[in-house]
């Protein structure tokens, strides 16, 4: 039995008539003849009641032409679902986002892509900038939303740029300035963005408690200065201005076609982000 023979079984059941069912399928009716007579021999049951005049359904034939569209209905969708999927419609993306990551930008991108990909399962995830590249290294994600670590392995896409601002205590003395030029933080500055001795970057919200008690201040994207320590931390803007991208990464062997989509949503500037 294969696909062929239960569409040609079809065709005659829709025409009762083996020879307007061949000239349908562009077969000649000897041909359309012998696949029936092949299917009902496996089958081991006659499908259709012949006469000089006209044919009919047995019992048999109609309760199998339920089944046989069932399996035509369903090898279609089938077909269809994974047209879907190779085109990045449906399935599964996995992203990971940079801990404390701009929400507006966040939302905007994700947004667009639920818009855009209703049926796509988007499966997201918070991590360090390094833990990122971890995950994307071990197919954990499919792409990432980060720093650029400008590893070339890796494809790097710019989605937006951000002035960098100096986190302080609101009591300390660096807290009286509007402006500070670099060479103004001398060795009281600690980086939160900086690797420490076991090759992993230091928890971020820990860091900004530092700050709120007073035990130094970091350099961090502009989005940061919204978040829980307010009352007690101050952004101050970095003269010059500096400016630090947040890109969408993701590795070139990683063949999911959704990434692809979402590529081209970047592309095209269709996120206005």
């Amino acid at each position: 039995m294969n696909l062929r023979q239960l569409e040609y079984f079809i065709a005659i059941s829709e025409t009762m008539n083996f020879t307007k069912a061949a000239n349908n399928l562009f077969i000649s009716q000897t041909a359309l003849t012998k696949q029936i007579k092949s299917l009902e021999k496996e089958l081991d049951t006659l499908l259709f009641n012949r006469d000089s005049k006209q044919i009919s359904l047995t019992d048999s034939g109609k309760y199998f032409l339920i089944e046989a569209k069932k399996i035509i209905n369903q090898v279609n969708l089938s077909k269809n679902n994974f047209i879907s999927y190779q085109q990045g419609i449906t399935g599964n993306l996995k992203i990971g986002f940079l801990k404390n990551l701009d929400p507006n930008l966040l939302v905007k991108i994700i947004s667009k892509l639920n818009k855009k990909y209703p049926l796509l399962t988007i499966e997201l995830n918070s991590y360090s900038n390094h833990e990122l590249y971890q995950q994307l290294e071990s197919a954990t994600i499919d792409l990432a939303l980060t720093m650029s670590n400008h590893d070339p392995r890796y494809q790097q896409i710019l989605i937006n740029k951000y002035p960098l601002v100096v986190l302080v205590n609101k009591k300390s003395e660096l807290a009286k300035k509007d402006k500070l030029h670099q060479s103004e933080l001398n060795n009281i500055l600690f980086d939160v963005r900086k690797i420490d001795n076991q090759n992993k970057f230091p928890e971020f919200e820990g860091n900004l408690l530092k700050i709120a008690c007073n035990q130094g201040c970091a350099i961090l994207h502009a989005f940061v200065k919204d978040n829980c320590y307010n009352q007690y931390i101050k952004a101050i803007p970095l003269e010059p201005v500096i400016e630090e991208g947040i890109y969408l990464v993701y590795d070139k062997n990683n063949h999911n076609p959704a990434i692809n989509n979402f590529v081209s949503l970047i592309k095209n500037k269709l996120l206005n982000v």
